[in-house]
C-alpha cells in the first residue's frame, strides 16, 4: 500500500479511551475493591547492608485484625534459572530475594516481611511488632569503590563473568562485556585530535505518578488471580510462576490502567508477596506502595562512571573510539550496561572501536529500565566529547555529525550492521531548522526601566549568559512477541483485542493500523487490552515496541480477516474464493468476474450471523525487522553563573520516527522524553548519606521539572520508513530522553566556557565549576 493511499495512518483521531480517562472512570490498580479484601504492608530494612539474624513475628500475629505474616522463608527457593523481563533478564534467585530478603538486607528499603490485616492502619501497627535482629555491615555506595578488591562484598556467590579464562575471584563486578571492531591503537595513531574524558551520572528515578500496587486472590481451587499496574501482564505471570512454583495455567494476571511506568513497572515487587498473603488467609490482599517506598524499594536507573576516548583526523573523520562503562546494578546484578555498550558510539561510523562494560552491585535498590536504559548515560559522555572534538577542529557540530553519521551499512561497535536508518537526515533537518540559525546573544543584560537607587540595584545584578548546544542519541528499539485478535460486529465495526498495556495511547495507534489495513475509520475499531487468559502471549510494553510489533500483529490479523470476509462473500455468491477480492479503498468486497456483485464491509458484516456466524481472526508475531531510532536535539539555555541556575529558553528535537501513525502521539512522546531528559540533566538524583540512607525520598525533595522549567518543545518528525514494517514504523518513545543532558552540557560550555562532566548539572555544581574557571583565569 503506497503512502498516498493512507486514509487513517498519519491522522490524529481522538484516543479511544478518552472518555474513561477524563471522567475518572478508568480503573487503576489502587481503585480495585473486592469483597473481603485485606490490606498488606511491607516491613523494610532500616540498614543499607546487614545480615538478617532472626525474624520474630509472633507479637504481630497476636494483634487483633492481623491474619498473616510472610517472610523470605515463605518464598520457594528459585535457584539460578533466568527470567526474561522484556527489557533485560534476571536470575530468579535475585528476583525473589528482592521481593523478600532472606539472609541479607542489601539496601535501605529492602523488603523484609509483610503483613495482611483488616485495615491498612492495623497492618502498619503490626509492622512495628515484628522483631528483626540485624547485624549491620559496611555499605558500598559508589561503583568505583565497589569494584576495588578490598570492597565489602554484597554476595558471596558473585564471581565476575568475563571473556576468556573461567572466573575465579569473588567480586562485586558481576559481568564484564567487551566489544571490539578494527584496531583502536592504529586508529588513534591516525588521529590529529584525541579527546579523553571521564563522566559521572547519578541514580535517577522514572518519576511515574502512580505507585506500584497489586491485589492478589489465591482461590481455594489453587488458581491465582492478580490485578496489577504492570507494563507486561505475561511477564508478570511468568515471574510469578517461577517464584511461586505455580504453573502458568493456574495464574491469571489482569493488567489495570497504568499511571506511568517508563520501564519501572516490568519487574514484580508486590505481586508475589500479596499472593503469599492471600494463600495464607484465603482472601484477596491489596498492597499499595507509598511514595517513599517507591523511591527506596523499586528500581531506578543506574548511576554510572564512564570514560570515553575518541580521535579524529585533520579532515574531521573519526578514526577510533574507546569506552569504559561501569554501571551500578544496585543490590542485584542486572544493570543496563549491555544496552549502554550498544548505544555509546551507535550514532557514528567509526572503523576502530573498543567498548568495555561492567555490571557492578552496590547497596542501593536493584536498578530497572528507564526509557532507553543505559543510553542516556552513554550519550552524555560521547556527545560531550564529540562537541570538544568539533571545537578543536573548528567544525560545525552538525556538519561533523553529517560527515561521520551512521547510515545504512554502517557496522556498530558490537557488530550489528544497520538497515535503512535516518540519522543523517535528522542532522540535516536540524541544520535546516530556523532554530539553528536564529541569533542568540551571548549575554542577556538585565532589563531595568526604573530610575535612581532601584535602577542602580537592577543594573548591579550579574549578567546572564546564553549558549546553544546540540547532541544526538540512539535507541535500538525492540520487536519481541505480540498477539492480536479481531472480530466483526453486525454493524460493521470490529473489536480488537491485544495484550500490550497502554502507556501512551497505543490502543489507538494499534487500532489505526488495523483500520488502515481494512479500509475502515479508526472510530470503527473498538480496542481492548486483554488479560493473560484472553489473548495470546504478548511481551512487555517497553523497548519502543508496541506500535511496531503489536501494530504488526493487528495488521496480520487484518489480512486473515480479509481472507475470511472474501470466503464468506464467495459462499453467499456461490463463486470460488479466488474470484473475490478485498479492496481497502472504501472497504469493499468485490467479485472479479461479476462487477454487479459487491458488498461494503458493513453490508457483509450484517449478513455474517445468518451465513455461518461471526468472523474471528488472530495473529501472533515475533518480528525481526526492527528499525533503530535516532534523534538530534538543539537547545538554547541561559545561565546565571553566580547562582548556577540554568533556564531552558528554546528546545527543538528532530527524530526519525519511520512513519508517524498518529503524529500528535509521536510529538507527545518526544516532548515527554525531552522533559525527562532535562530533569536528568539539571535536577534529578538520589542523595545518600554515608550510611546508604536516601535523603530525598519524596517529590518534595526529589526535584522533577515542572511546566515552569520548560519551554514549548518543538518536535520535528523525520520519516525514513522502516522496511521491516508494512507502514514503515519505528519505535519513538525512548530516543528523546537520550540527547538532552549532553545538549544542555554543550550549551552550557558555549554560554560560560565550563565543561560539565557530572550529572545532574545542579546549581551548586555549576557555581563550583564557574568559580574554578574564574580562579584559573
Amino acid at each position: 500500500m503506497s503512502e498516498s493511499r493512507y486514509k487513517v495512518v498519519g491522522t490524529c483521531p481522538i484516543r479511544h479511551d478518552v472518555t474513561d480517562k477524563v471522567t475518572g472512570r478508568a480503573l487503576y490498580g489502587a481503585d480495585l475493591q473486592l469483597p473481603g479484601t485485606l490490606f498488606g504492608k511491607i516491613l523494610r530494612s532500616p540498614f543499607a547492608h546487614a545480615n538478617i539474624k532472626k525474624i520474630d513475628a509472633s507479637k504481630a500475629l497476636a494483634m487483633p485484625g492481623v491474619l498473616a505474616v510472610v517472610t523470605g522463608e515463605d518464598l520457594p527457593e528459585a535457584g539460578d534459572r533466568v527470567a526474561e523481563l522484556g527489557e533485560g533478564n534476571i536470575i530468579l534467585r535475585y528476583l525473589g530475594r528482592n521481593c523478600l530478603a532472606k539472609e541479607k538486607a542489601l539496601y535501605k528499603g529492602h523488603a523484609i516481611a509483610a503483613v495482611a490485616a483488616t485495615s491498612s492502619h492495623v497492618a502498619e501497627e503490626a509492622l512495628k511488632k515484628i522483631d528483626v535482629q540485624f547485624e549491620p555491615l559496611p555499605p558500598v555506595l559508589d561503583v568505583r569503590e565497589a569494584m576495588k578488591p578490598d570492597a565489602p562484598l554484597l554476595h558471596e556467590k558473585i564471581i565476575t563473568q568475563t571473556i576468556g579464562a573461567p572466573p575465579t575471584v569473588k567480586s562485586n563486578t558481576a559481568r564484564h562485556i567487551q566489544h571490539k571492531l578494527g584496531d583502536p591503537d592504529k586508529g588513534f595513531a591516525q588521529a590529529k585530535v584525541i579527546v579523553e574524558r571521564e563522566f559521572k551520572t547519578a541514580t535517577v528515578h522514572q518519576g511515574y505518578i502512580e505507585p506500584q500496587n497489586c491485589t492478589a486472590f489465591w482461590n481455594a481451587d489453587g488458581f491465582l488471580t492478580v490485578w496489577t499496574s504492570t507494563q507486561g501482564a505475561f511477564s508478570a505471570r511468568n515471574q510469578l510462576s517461577e517464584l511461586l512454583r505455580l504453573p502458568v495455567s493456574r495464574i491469571k494476571v489482569v493488567p489495570m490502567e497504568i499511571g506511568g511506568g517508563f520501564g519501572g513497572k516490568i519487574r514484580v515487587y508486590l505481586e508475589p508477596v500479596a499472593a503469599l498473603l492471600s494463600k495464607k488467609t484465603g482472601r484477596p490482599v491489596k498492597v499499595v506502595m507509598s511514595r517513599s517506598e517507591v523511591f527506596q524499594g523499586t528500581g531506578p536507573t543506574p548511576a554510572s562512571y564512564i570514560r570515553v576516548k575518541m580521535g579524529a583526523d585533520s579532515s574531521g573523520r573519526l578514526t577510533a573510539a574507546q569506552a569504559f562503562l561501569a554501571y551500578e546494578a544496585g543490590a542485584f546484578p542486572g544493570s543496563p550496561v549491555g544496552p549502554g555498550c550498544m548505544c555509546v558510539f551507535a550514532c557514528y561510523d567509526i572503523p576502530n572501536v573498543q567498548i568495555d562494560g561492567y555490571d557492578v552491585v552496590v547497596n542501593k535498590p536493584a536498578t530497572s529500565a528507564y526509557r532507553a536504559p543505559g543510553a542516556t548515560n552513554a550519550a552524555f559522555a560521547t556527545e560531550t566529547v564529540i562537541d570538544e572534538i568539533c571545537e578543536r577542529l573548528n567544525i560545525d557540530p552538525l556538519d561533523f555529525r553529517i560527515r561521520n553519521g551512521a547510515r545504512q551499512g554502517t557496522r556498530r561497535g558490537d557488530g550489528l550492521v544497520y538497515p535503512r536508518i535516518g540519522f543523517v537526515e535528522c542532522c540535516q533537518k536540524a541544520k535546516e531548522h530556523p532554530h539553528y540559525s536564529a541569533p542568540l546573544e551571548r549575554e542577556s543584560k538585565q532589563d531595568g526601566s526604573a530610575d535612581g537607587p532601584l535602577a542602580e540595584m537592577i543594573h548591579a545584578k550579574p549578567k546572564k549568559y546564553r549558549g546553544r548546544g546540540v547532541a544526538s542519541g540512539y535507541w535500538l528499539n525492540a520487536g519481541l512477541r505480540s498477539s492480536a485478535s479481531v472480530s466483526v460486529n453486525a454493524d460493521g465495526t470490529v473489536n480488537l483485542l491485544e495484550g500490550s498495556t497502554d502507556l501512551a495511547g497505543t490502543r489507538t495507534a494499534v487500532a489505526m493500523q488495523l483500520a488502515e489495513a481494512l479500509g475502515l475509520k479508526a472510530e470503527d475499531v473498538r480496542p481492548m487490552v486483554g488479560d493473560t487468559e484472553m489473548i495470546g502471549y504478548t511481551d512487555v510494553t517497553g523497548g519502543s515496541r508496541v506500535t511496531f510489533a503489536t501494530g504488526l500483529a493487528a495488521y496480520e490479523a487484518a489480512q486473515q480477516l480479509k481472507k475470511q470476509m472474501c470466503a464468506r462473500a464467495a459462499k453467499i455468491w456461490d463463486v470460488s474464493p479466488h474470484d473475490v477480492q478485498y479492496q481497502e479503498d472504501g472497504a469493499l468486497i468485490l467479485c472479479k468476474s461479476d462487477p454487479t456483485k459487491r458488498f461494503t464491509f458493513k453490508e457483509l458484516a450484517a449478513k455474517l450471523n445468518a451465513t455461518g456466524g461471526t468472523i474471528l481472526a488472530s495473529a501472533s508475531v515475533a518480528p525481526t525487522g526492527v528499525g533503530p531510532g535516532f534523534a538530534t536535539h538543539i537547545v538554547d539555555i541561559e545561565v546565571d553563573p553566580e547562582t548556577g541556575k540554568i533556564d531552558i529558553l528554546r528546545y527543538t528535537a528532530v527524530q526519525d520516527v519511520g512513519k508517524a501513525i498518529h503524529p500528535a502521539y509521536c510529538e507527545g512522546q518526544i516532548q515527554g522524553g525531552v522533559a525527562q531528559g532535562i530533569g536528568w540533566a539539571l535536577h534529578e538524583e538520589y542523595v545518600y548519606n554515608e550510611k546508604g540512607e536516601m535523603l530525598n525520598a519524596s517529590f518534595l525533595d526529589y526535584r522533577l521539572p515542572t511546566s515552569l522549567d520548560l519551554p514549548m518543545i518543538d518536535a520535528v518528525l523525520v520519516e525514513v520508513a522502516n522496511p521491516g514494517h508494512p507502514y514503515g514504523v519505528r519505535g519513538v518513545g525512548e530516543v528523546p530522553i537520550v540527547p538532552p543532558p549532553a545538549a544542555i552540557a554543550n550549551a552550557l560550555y558555549r554560554a560560560i566556557g565550563v565543561r560539565m562532566r557530572e550529572l545532574p548539572m545542579s546549581p551548586g555544581r555549576v557555581v563550583k565549576e564557574w568559580l574554578a574557571k574564574t580562579t584559573r583565569e
